[in-house]
């Protein structure tokens, strides 16, 4: 009776084996949504328990990029279509180049930032982002920021003004922070009313 007893115990295990490595293989395949047993020999639940946080991970990991992909495709949309149709403009004789220059440089710069902030995020996804943390006078990186939107700023009719109180030190990254704010008023002039 006993060996019978083994013998389910092992087909039951083996059975168990083969739905996580199915799930296993659809991982493998892209199908993130795919999910382990978790029943079954105390030892192969944990592992398709464990499996399966894992492959959650993996799930949430992809949805990211997926995310990242959609935002960067878009947000390197709109100065591209801003290029194009000055451009345009100034090959059909509509305009005068020099009145679209300082914007054209506006949507270059933005195009910059963003490719820097795409290059950014890809050193950090792979560990190898390091920074340099320093005291630093918080009223420079604030008027820093303000100085680099002034004009969009004036062009969008939208008042920007600092307060600061004192003069407050900070130990941090100051370009990294200045982007920050960069990215936190670049948003708010454009949809400011």
């Amino acid at each position: 009776m006993e060996a019978l007893g083994d013998v389910y115990a092992d087909e039951e295990a083996a059975r168990a084996l083969e739905r996580i490595r199915t799930a296993s293989a659809a991982i493998a395949g892209g199908d993130f949504a795919a999910r382990a047993p978790e029943d079954g020999p105390s030892e192969l639940a944990e592992l398709g328990t464990s499996f399966n946080e894992m492959a959650e991970s993996v799930e949430e990991l992809f949805d990211a990029r997926r995310q990242l992909v959609a935002w960067a495709s878009h947000d390197l949309r709109t100065p591209l279509a801003s290029m194009q149709a000055m451009l345009e403009a100034v090959e059909d004789g509509l305009v005068e180049p020099e009145r679209y220059v300082p914007a054209l440089k506006q949507q270059v710069d933005a195009l910059r930032v963003l490719v820097d902030d795409l290059f950014e995020l890809a050193r950090l996804d792979a560990g190898v982002l390091s920074l340099e943390l320093l005291e630093a006078p918080l009223a420079g990186v604030v008027r820093s920021a303000l100085d680099g939107l002034e004009a969009e700023a004036e062009a969008r009719h939208v008042a920007l003004a600092a307060r600061i109180d004192g003069d407050p030190t900070a130990i941090c990254a100051p370009d990294k922070v200045e982007r920050v704010l960069l990215n936190l008023l670049t948003n708010a002039i454009r949809h400011t009313p």
